[in-house]
């Protein structure tokens, strides 16, 4: 896990480590934005099995099921579009497997 540093209000670096996200260093494939540790907070959530099914199903493009992976995948440039307006930069950063749980209970209690 990278470390970065950080200057806190009293003026004092420290050492911080990156959090994990959804599509790091464990995925291989770019369409496919999910990492074990996304995988293993999802999967201690049985709860949101459910919602993030139905997320997938909704946000994947028509006929999914006929293109290599056959996984209801967004669309490669949906995704980059969301990732930098939520983090910005180029779309490159990975989305942290603590904010998709959040959006998912978002989603499950009522969300859009």
């Amino acid at each position: 896990m990278e470390r970065h540093s950080q200057v806190a209000a009293d003026g004092i670096e420290r050492q911080i480590p990156e959090q994990p996200s959804v599509g790091g260093p464990a995925s291989t494939n770019p369409r496919l934005p999910l990492t074990r540790a996304a995988l293993l907070a999802l999967a201690r959530r049985p709860a949101l099995w459910p919602v993030a099914l139905a997320a997938a199903l909704n946000l994947a493009p028509r006929g999914w099921w006929r293109r290599s992976p056959f996984l209801p995948l967004p669309d490669p440039a949906w995704l980059k579009f969301r990732l930098t307006t939520a983090y910005g930069g180029d779309g490159d950063r990975k989305m942290r497997a603590e904010d998709l749980i959040t959006w998912l209970e978002w989603k499950r209690s009522g969300g859009l």
